[in-house]
């Protein structure tokens, strides 16, 4: 029989190395469009939110409006309306991210006071730049003040229209990054590493271009960019970071999958299966140690409690780090049976093709009487009855 030639042997591995460096790009890029599709769905829903309240509040102030009214009655409630959309606005920024608070901030710092809305709606109405509002009549006077009340419960229509597209956007591209994620988990051969590194990475990118929109937004502001230049500088950075932190990942994983990591976990199982709790404990106590302290400091933090997933991912962090360093730290302790073991496990693991499966494991690990009773139900099936020619 004879071997595979060299020639079809560096094509097969190229072809392998071509698909790795397409998955990576793939999830590459779907790392980045989840970075910049969950501050867009968070403003999304947030501007939402504010034009709902303002259309609330303007709605209340109208019904208590009577055909009777002075200009002065007329004129409170328009100074209600006012501070009730500026209250509003402020309350709404407490639900943006960095980049839509710094996208608002640029687009108007203030809400306007009521001063300034009567006088613009007066140079509107009279269509003269120096009209006054003392000066028109108390007709014109509870017309304006109606518009005033009217435009309290009304939001910018071209922000709202970007909103919505970029929340719609938003959501496609979430779904997209969650299905390739997924893909991720579900193709590699080591799923116990991959899915914790995964949540690390949406917490820990959350909290990197958080900080990073915050500061990009502050320098755009202090140099005068518009809400476009804002907008657009927070985007390019946020993906910059997820371009440039995912071969950190990628090396990562490939770390925490050597030999040594496998043989580190595969003891901790086996010393759970044989309930010595506290020798797991012990063996992974860095670890522990590592996700309490992950977890308590996400906790601390005001930000983050809102979102449970986002403190699973810093614990989930922490647990990492630790693994770390019990694998460095139980290194030295590693004896000749233990690699031995190792190493014919992978070995049986090549040869069958797969790993094994639960329904198998339990079997290995039943009691006594389980394996003797499935073992003579094996032999009562396989038996044969002696034909009537041999009898």
């Amino acid at each position: 029989m004879q071997g595979t030639p060299s020639y079809c042997a560096d094509a097969s591995v190229d072809l392998h190395a071509a698909r790795q460096r397409a998955r990576d790009i793939v999830n590459s890029l779907a790392s980045a469009g989840r970075m910049v599709a969950e501050p867009i769905i968070q403003n999304s829903e947030a501007r939402t939110v504010y034009q709902m309240t303002l259309a609330s509040n303007a709605t209340n102030l109208l019904r208590q409006i009577d055909s009777e009214f002075d200009v002065g009655q007329l004129r409170c409630i328009a100074e209600k309306a006012v501070e009730a959309r500026n209250v509003a606005m402020e309350l709404s920024r407490d639900n943006l991210s960095e980049m839509g608070r710094s996208f608002s901030k640029a687009l108007k710092e203030t809400g306007k006071t009521l001063t300034e809305l009567i006088n613009h709606y007066t140079e509107k109405a009279a269509g003269d730049a120096g009209a006054k509002f003392e000066e028109l009549t108390d007709e014109q006077k509870h017309n304006i003040l109606l518009k005033v009340i009217e435009a309290s419960g009304r939001s910018n229509a071209w922000v709202n229209m970007i909103s919505e597209a970029l929340g719609r956007a938003g959501n496609l591209l979430l779904i997209v990054a969650v299905a390739t994620a997924v893909v991720e988990l579900m193709g590699d051969e080591h799923p116990e590493v991959v899915g914790p590194m995964l949540l690390a990475e949406r917490s820990l990118g959350w909290v990197l271009g958080e900080l990073a929109d915050k500061a990009i937004g502050v320098a755009a502001l202090t140099v005068g960019f518009g809400p476009l230049g804002v907008f657009c500088s927070c985007l390019v950075v946020r993906v910059g970071f997820a371009l440039g932190l995912k071969p950190k990942y990628f090396k990562l994983r490939c770390q925490l999958s050597t030999k040594l990591c496998k043989l580190h976990r595969r003891k901790s199982f086996r010393l759970v299966r044989q309930r010595h709790l506290k020798k797991a404990v012990m063996h992974n106590r860095r670890a522990i140690g590592g996700a309490a302290s992950a977890g308590a400091m996400a906790v601390q933090c005001a930000c983050l409690v809102s979102s449970p997933l986002l403190v699973v991912g810093f614990v989930a962090a922490g647990t990492l780090l630790g693994h770390v360093l019990d694998v460095g730290s139980h290194q030295a302790n590693l004896t000749d049976d233990d690699i031995v073991l190792s190493e014919s496990s992978d070995h049986m693991e090549v040869r069958v093709g797969r790993r094994k499966r639960p329904c198998e494991l339990r079997k290995r690990n039943a009691p006594g009487w389980f394996r003797a009773h499935s073992r003579r139900f094996r032999r009562s099936s396989t038996h044969v009855a002696p034909s009537s020619g041999n009898l």
